[in-house]
């Protein structure tokens, strides 16, 4: 394996659901599948899942796959779907969801056609960002404390991280 790109792109399709929400999908990730009840959410969330599985190919020494040509992701098959998108079945064509959905008096509704997204993948800040970084500070206190934290085996690092959440008001990572 060559040096590994600091920036990765791959497609993904958003297909919008019958009942709302969007089913995510990727031609190059096969084992991938994202819900989402909006495109902001699907957004975010396609782009962590994807970011994910990049890292965990990397590391474990796995090559990552090509990307796929504009033509194959929107119309190839993703192993987590039931059959064809609808970009793939044709204009005018329903998909199996579609087809299911009918009123009591009318015709079954349309489902908007997949469309397909390329994500951009940034290595470095999806690494550090699943990882806790730590930086080294140097802090001064007084000499009966340091003496009283050294006793009981207090572990400073520690402490000083309590201390500051607690002074931010902070309770875990994700509420920054």
């Amino acid at each position: 394996m060559g040096k590994i790109k600091e920036n990765i792109v791959y497609p993904a399709r958003f297909q919008p659901e019958s009942g709302g929400g969007l089913r995510i999908t990727f031609p190059d990730f096969p084992e991938l599948l994202v819900i989402a009840g909006d495109w902001q959410e699907g957004m975010e969330l396609a782009q962590r899942q994807l970011a994910l599985a990049v890292i965990d190919r990397l590391d474990s020494g796995r090559e990552l796959p090509a990307v796929a040509g504009p033509h194959v992701a929107a119309e190839g098959p993703c192993a987590t779907e039931a059959g064809p998108p609808a970009a793939a079945a044709g204009a005018g064509t329903l998909t199996a969801d579609a087809q299911k959905m009918t009123s009591e008096d009318g015709p079954p509704e349309a489902v908007p056609p997949a469309e397909l997204v390329y994500l951009h993948i940034w290595l470095p800040y999806f690494r550090s960002d699943m990882r806790e970084v730590y930086v080294k500070k140097s802090v001064t206190i007084p000499q009966w404390l340091d003496v009283l934290a050294k006793k009981s085996g207090l572990n400073f690092s520690a402490a000083l991280v309590r201390g500051i959440k607690e002074e931010l008001g902070i309770r875990e990572r994700k509420d920054i």
